[in-house]
């Protein structure tokens, strides 16, 4: 049940989006100029784009908003632009025995592999229907042998038969055999296809579609320091991309993320550091 309180801030957030991140009455991530001299003209030429990075801090789900950052590595001001866009429907794999399937979905069913004597074996499992995000960590299913990582994983939307490998949305782990030697200690089974071919949907969404100015914010980032800011999204899942010059140097999504381990409001006494700090480091 939403409060009147929850309901105010998530049309606050949604409402100041597109304008800049507003945390606690203090802007994160829109600035034109510094305390400590930042030029007001820039050359943005000569930043390298593989030295600024872009990650998700943290996602507050109850106020539909997550946290992002952009750690800049360099020793020159970086001056970009970010829009935010909603996480399409998807599977995600956030290590070996740990996915998060965004959408809703009558059925899904986990194909876990685990190692024998005898060789590989398989099992699958269903793990129930998703509305909106849910994770799945097949070391918390006893039905599940000790030891296992995911293969595939496929999602059913009603209406389409529940059948190993015939989901709507249907991914394999394009770790499969990173994962083998990391829980196997050798790879015992080679993947069914070639993994860098397969595509998700939250990867479409992350590098498809036109890189307009709508909804693009600034954001200026001091030597070799960070800068957070707030992007609105239901449940807190979203994508970033991120801008330089008008193009387009890197993406992330708020999908992997952790639960930030406080009110995302908060977060205005760390706007800036020198580390892209993570709720786990809190």
């Amino acid at each position: 049940m939403t409060t009147d309180d929850s309901q105010t801030r998530r049309d606050y957030l949604r409402t100041v989006s597109t304008t800049g991140a507003v945390l606690g009455g203090s802007v994160l991530g829109v600035s034109s100029a510094s305390a400590d001299g930042q030029p007001d003209d820039h050359d943005p030429t000569g930043i390298d784009p593989a030295k600024i990075r872009l990650e998700a801090t943290c996602v507050d789900a109850d106020h539909d908003a997550a946290l992002f950052c952009v750690e800049n590595d360099t020793d020159e001001w970086a001056h970009l632009e970010w829009r935010t866009t909603p996480v399409e429907d998807g599977i995600e794999f956030l290590d070996c025995q740990t996915v998060r399937v965004v959408g809703d979905f009558t059925e899904v069913m986990v194909d876990a592999s685990f190692d024998t004597d005898a060789g590989i074996g398989n099992t699958t499992w269903q793990f129930g229907p998703v509305d909106g995000s849910a994770v799945v960590d097949i070391a918390d299913i006893d039905e599940i042998p000790e030891n296992s990582i995911v293969n595939t994983v496929d999602a059913f939307r009603e209406g389409t038969p529940v059948v190993p490998h015939g989901g709507d949305i249907s991914v394999e782990n394009r770790e499969y055999e990173a994962c083998q030697e990391d829980h196997f200690g050798e790879v015992v089974d080679s993947p069914s296809s070639d993994p860098a071919t397969q595509t998700t949907a939250s990867d479409e969404d992350a590098t498809s579609g036109p890189d307009s100015d709508d909804g693009r914010n600034a954001l200026a980032v001091p030597p070799n320091e960070t800068r957070r800011f707030v992007a609105s999204g239901d449940d807190g899942l979203a994508t970033v991309a991120l801008f330089s010059d008008g193009e387009r140097i890197g993406t992330a999504s708020s999908t992997a993320a952790d639960d930030c381990s406080i009110p995302i409001r908060w977060w205005r006494w760390y706007s800036a550091g020198r580390d892209c700090l993570t709720s786990d480091r809190m």
